[in-house]
C-alpha cells in the first residue's frame, strides 16, 4: 500500500477531496485548556518551520479511508485529526491576516459548506461552515445581502491584546449560535485560534499563507497520506488504529527531550569527563551519556520509584503513579537550582521581583512546568544540573538484599528529627498536594546539597549534625513559609552554610547577610557550635534537644535567656549543671511530642503570674498544644523581637518554674498549687479564667455544643470594635470558639456567670440560657425567659458592660417579628421603676446597671418582687 506526500492544500486541490472527521473520533483535543503546553509546543514548532528558509517539514503519517458516499471523494480520517484540524485553523488565520481570504474560501467552500468538516456533532459542522464562509447578512432594500467579513476580521486582529481575544469577536457574531458553546470541538477550536493569534502577530504572518498554500514538497508543512482503501471503515478498525499504544506521559516526553540534550553536548569537555567518570565508577564502557541515562531511567532509577510506590500500594488494582513521582522529583530539583541561579550568589531575593514571579509561576504548576523550561534549567550554568541529576539519582539508589533497587537511606532510627523516607515521599508526591510545603522542601534541599557536596557513607556523624542544624533552622524560621521570596532566601542561606563539618565551620561564616533564617535560632546554633568543642556540652545539649523534642530544636530560652550561657562558659561545669536542671523543669511540663499533658494547669499557673498572652490577628492567644506556629506553645517558648515598651512574656514561665512550689517531679500538682495562690489584686478576667477555664473547654447541655475552642483565643471589644487592653476588665471579652470572630463565641464574664448558675432555677423563669453570637457587632449574653403575662413576653438579659459591672435588660420580645415591643402593663412598669430600671426610649427596653459582686443577689431580689407582682 503506497502513501502520498502532500501539503494540506493538496487534499482539496490536487486530490480533490472533502475531509471529514468521523463520528467515532473524539473531539478536537489540541484546543483543550488542559492541553495548553502541548498546543504551545506544537505551534512553536510550526512557527519555526514557517519562519525558516527550509521547505518540506513533515508531520508524519495521517491515515484514512477514501470513498464517495455523496458523489465527491471523501477522506474519512482515522489518525491525524489533531494535526489536520490545526492546519485548517492556521490556513484560515493566515488567509485573513494576509488578506487572501477569497482564495481560501474558493478552495474550502463548496455550495455553502466547508470541505473540511466534523460529523461528530452537527454543531461542529455548522461552525466549520460559518468559519469558511465568513459572511454576515444584512437587509438592503428588498433583498438580503451577504457581506464579506474578512477585512473586518483583519482590522480586529491588528488590535488584539492580552485581554482582547479573537474568540470573543467570533462568539459575538449574529451567526454564532449560543448552543455552539456546549460543543467541545467548537470551544477547543476557538481556544486554538486564540493561541494562534498570540503566537503569530500580523507582522510575523506576512507571506505565511503563500508558504502553506503550495503543493507537495514546495510547501513548508507536509505529511504522508496513507489511504486505507483495502479496508472498510468499521468500529473495529477505528479502535485498532487508535489503540496502538497509550499516549506518552509528560515524564516520557520530558525524558525524550532530556536524552537529546546529552547528545548535543558530546563534544564538550564536561560531557567527556562525566562519561569517563561513570565508566570508571561502574567499570563499564558506555558509548554515550544518552545510553547510560536512558538505561538508568528504564531500570535502576525507575525501579527506585516503582518499589517506593509498591510499599504504599499493595493492591494490584491501584494505578501506578511512578512517572508522576519521577517528574515531581525532577521538577522540584529544577526549582531548587533555578532559584540559586536566579539569585546568582545573593542571599536575598527581593519581594515582587522578576525572579520571585518566575519561581512563583513554577510553584503554581509544579508537575506541569513546560518541558522547555525544565530543559533550560538543566542546561543552565554550563549544563550543571544536566550532569548533577545523574549524581543525585545514583546517590539515592541502592540494591536491596532482595536485589531490588530501592531508596537509599543514610540514617538509623536514632535520628528522630529527620525521616528520609517521609521527606522523599513529600517531594515525589508534591503533585498531589494543594500546599506548597516550603518548609519540607528547604529541609530536603539541605539533605540533597550535603549529598552532592560530600557523597557521605552511611551513619556519617557529620551528616547527622548537618541535618540537625537544617532541621532546627527551618522549623524555627517562621517567615520561611510566607512567600516565594522567603522560601528562596532560606534555600540560599542553607546552600551558603552547607559544610562537611557544620559545627566547626559555622562560627567562621559571615552570617549578617543571611535573611529569613531566624536570627535568634542562628545565634543559638552558633553558640551550640562553639560549645560543642567541649564534649560535656555536646552531650548536655544533645540530651536537652531530645528531652525537649516538642520544641523542634529550639532551646534559646533554656540555654541563653534563662541560664545566660555564652561562649565564655565552654569549660564551666556549673553552667552545664544549671542548664540541665532548667531543661529538666521545662521537660517535666512539655513531656509529650505535641506539648504538655496538663497544659490547662499551665495556663492557670501562668495567669496567676501575669498576662502572658500575645496578639494573634485581632485576638489574644492563651496558647495550646500542637504545632501551630501562631498560637501553640512553640510560639510562646520562642525568642522573638520585642516591640518598643513591650516585655518578654516568657518572664511568667520563668516565674512559674522558679516558684518555691514548683517541683519537676510533680509538675501537674505544682502548677495547680501555683495557680490557686494567685493574688487578689490581679485583674478580674484572669481570676475568672483561672477558676473557669476547665469548664470553658467543656460542652454543656443547652449550649448547642459550644466550648472555648482548642485555639484558646480571647478578643477584647469596646463599642463592638477591637480594643487595645489599656484596662483589662473594662471591656467585653469574647471567648472565640475558632480562629475568627465569626465563629460562635461567648463573653467571658457573662459565660462564667452562666456556667456557675446554669443549674439554679429562679422563679418565675427557671434556669438561665445563654445567647452566643457570630459577629463582631453582636454581644453574647445570659438570658432568663420567656415569661408570658397579659399578652406580653418578658425576657431578662444580662450583659457585661465593663469596669466589673453588668447591665440587666428587661424587655417585651416578640419572637415572631423579632422585635422589642412596648411594655404596656402598668403594673410591670411600676415594678421596674421600683427596682431602679430606666427605660431606653429608642429601644423600648428597661435597663439597670449592677455590680459584679452583687449581680446574682440583685437578679434574685428583682425576680422575687416580679414573682409577687405576677400573682
Amino acid at each position: 500500500m503506497s502513501f502520498k506526500h502532500l501539503s494540506f492544500i493538496d487534499l482539496f486541490t490536487k486530490e480533490n477531496l472533502v475531509v471529514e472527521i468521523p463520528m467515532l473520533q473524539r473531539d478536537y483535543a489540541y484546543g483543550r485548556i488542559t492541553e495548553r503546553e502541548k498546543r504551545t509546543e506544537f505551534l512553536r514548532s510550526i512557527k519555526t518551520y514557517l519562519l525558516s528558509d527550509n521547505m518540506n517539514h513533515e508531520l508524519d503519517f495521517i491515515y484514512g479511508s477514501i470513498s464517495a458516499p455523496k458523489g465527491e471523494n471523501c477522506l474519512v480520517l482515522l489518525d491525524g485529526q489533531q494535526r489536520i484540524t490545526t492546519l485548517f485553523l492556521l490556513h484560515w488565520y493566515f488567509a485573513i491576516v494576509n488578506k487572501q481570504f477569497s482564495q481560501f474560501r474558493e478552495v474550502f467552500l463548496f455550495e455553502g459548506k466547508s470541505k473540511f468538516a466534523y460529523t461528530i456533532r452537527e454543531s461542529s459542522a455548522e461552525f466549520c461552515n460559518a468559519l469558511v464562509s465568513l459572511y454576515k447578512r444584512r437587509k438592503n432594500k428588498d433583498k438580503n445581502e451577504e457581506v464579506d467579513q474578512s477585512i473586518d476580521y483583519y482590522n480586529y486582529i491588528c488590535g488584539l491584546s492580552f485581554e482582547k481575544l479573537l474568540s470573543s469577536k467570533i462568539r459575538n457574531e449574529r451567526w454564532f449560535f449560543s448552543h455552539w458553546n456546549n460543543d467541545p470541538t467548537v470551544i477547543n477550536m476557538l481556544n486554538m485560534l486564540d493561541d494562534i493569534a498570540r503566537t503569530f502577530s500580523v507582522d510575523e504572518s506576512n507571506g505565511l499563507f503563500d508558504k502553506l498554500n503550495k503543493s507537495g514538497i514546495n510547501s513548508s508543512i507536509t505529511f504522508n497520506l496513507l489511504p486505507l482503501d483495502d479496508y472498510k471503515l468499521t468500529d473495529e478498525l477505528y479502535i485498532k488504529m487508535n489503540s496502538r499504544g497509550k499516549s506518552l506521559t509528560r515524564f516520557e516526553n520530558f525524558k525524550s527531550k532530556m536524552l537529546k540534550k546529552y547528545d548535543e553536548q558530546k563534544q564538550s569537555q564536561n560531557y567527556k569527563k562525566k562519561l569517563q567518570e561513570i565508566n570508571d565508577l561502574e567499570n563499564k564502557n558506555y558509548a554515550s551519556l544518552r545510553d547510560y541515562v536512558g538505561l538508568m531511567m528504564d531500570t535502576k532509577w525507575t525501579d527506585v520509584f516503582w518499589n517506593f510506590w509498591l510499599q504504599g500500594n499493595k493492591s494490584v488494582d491501584s494505578k501506578p503513579s511512578v512517572d508522576d513521582m519521577f517528574l515531581s522529583f525532577i521538577s522540584n530539583i529544577c526549582i531548587f537550582y533555578e532559584i540559586l541561579r536566579l539569585m546568582n550568589g545573593s542571599l536575598s531575593m527581593k519581594r515582587n521581583s522578576f525572579e520571585e514571579k518566575q519561581i512563583d509561576e513554577f510553584m503554581n504548576v509544579r508537575n506541569n512546568i513546560p518541558y522547555e523550561n525544565l530543559i533550560a534549567i538543566l542546561q543552565a550554568n554550563d549544563n550543571y544540573l544536566l550532569y548533577k541529576i545523574i549524581d543525585i539519582l545514583n546517590l539515592l539508589s541502592e540494591k536491596h538484599s532482595e536485589k531490588k533497587w530501592v531508596l537509599k537511606t543514610y540514617f538509623d532510627d536514632t535520628v528522630y528529627f529527620f525521616n528520609e523516607i517521609t521527606a522523599f515521599e513529600k517531594i515525589v508526591k508534591d503533585y498531589e498536594s494543594k500546599e506548597r510545603n516550603y518548609e519540607d522542601k528547604v529541609i530536603y534541599f539541605g539533605y540533597l546539597v550535603y549529598l552532592l557536596q560530600n557523597k557521605p557513607d552511611k551513619k556519617d556523624k557529620n551528616f547527622v549534625d548537618w541535618m540537625r542544624f537544617v532541621y532546627d533552622m527551618c522549623k524555627n524560621s517562621y517567615n520561611l513559609s510566607n512567600a516565594v521570596y522567603t522560601f528562596s532566601n532560606c534555600l540560599a542561606g542553607i546552600n551558603y552554610l552547607c559544610s562537611k563539618d557544620i559545627y566547626n565551620t559555622l562560627p567562621t561564616k559571615e552570617i549578617s547577610g543571611i535573611v529569613t533564617l531566624d536570627s535568634y535560632q542562628l545565634e543559638e546554633e552558633v553558640l551550640k557550635a562553639k560549645l560543642f568543642k567541649n564534649q560535656k556540652w555536646r552531650e548536655a545539649i544533645t540530651d536537652a534537644l531530645e528531652k525537649l523534642k516538642y520544641f523542634e530544636g529550639q532551646i534559646h530560652y533554656e540555654l541563653i535567656d534563662s541560664v545566660g550561657v555564652t561562649c565564655k562558659d565552654i569549660d564551666d561545669d556549673k553552667k552545664i549543671k544549671s542548664f540541665l536542671l532548667y531543661v529538666n523543669k521545662v521537660a517535666s511540663i512539655f513531656s509529650q511530642n505535641d506539648g504538655s499533658p496538663f497544659d490547662i494547669d499551665l495556663v492557670r499557673a501562668l495567669l496567676s503570674k501575669g498576662d502572658y498572652t500575645t496578639v494573634y490577628k485581632s485576638s489574644n492567644s492563651l496558647f495550646r498544644n500542637g504545632k501551630d506556629r501562631d498560637i501553640s506553645w512553640l510560639r510562646y517558648h520562642k525568642k522573638e523581637k520585642l516591640e518598643e515598651n513591650s516585655i518578654d512574656k516568657r518572664i511568667y514561665l520563668t516565674q512559674v518554674l522558679t516558684d518555691i512550689d514548683f517541683d519537676d517531679r510533680k509538675p501537674k500538682e505544682s502548677l495547680a498549687k501555683i495557680a490557686e495562690k494567685y493574688s487578689e489584686s490581679i485583674p478580674e478576667w484572669r481570676k475568672i479564667l483561672i477558676k473557669n477555664i476547665k469548664d470553658f473547654e467543656k460542652e454543656f447541655p443547652n449550649t448547642d455544643g459550644y466550648k472555648l475552642g482548642v485555639d484558646r483565643l480571647l478578643r477584647w471589644n469596646v463599642a463592638n470594635k477591637k480594643c487595645s487592653k489599656t484596662s483589662k476588665d473594662d471591656y467585653e471579652i469574647d471567648l472565640i470558639s475558632k480562629k475568627q470572630i465569626t465563629s460562635r463565641h461567648a463573653e467571658l464574664f457573662t459565660y462564667a456567670l452562666f456556667l456557675n448558675n446554669r443549674e439554679n432555677e429562679i422563679s418565675p423563669w427557671g434556669k438561665p440560657l445563654y445567647k452566643f453570637q457570630q459577629s463582631e457587632d453582636a454581644q453574647p449574653f445570659m438570658v432568663y425567659g420567656a415569661l408570658s403575662f397579659a399578652d406580653e413576653h418578658y425576657y431578662l438579659q444580662v450583659y457585661y458592660t465593663g469596669s466589673k459591672q453588668y447591665e440587666l435588660r428587661f424587655m417585651n420580645w416578640n419572637e415572631d417579628d423579632e422585635k422589642v415591643n412596648e411594655i404596656t402593663n402598668f403594673s410591670i412598669q411600676d415594678l421596674l421603676k421600683m427596682n431602679n430600671f430606666e427605660k431606653v426610649e429608642q429601644k423600648n427596653y428597661y435597663v439597670r446597671v449592677v455590680n459584679r459582686g452583687t449581680i446574682m443577689n440583685d437578679i434574685r431580689e428583682f425576680c422575687c418582687s416580679l414573682n409577687t407582682r405576677l400573682k
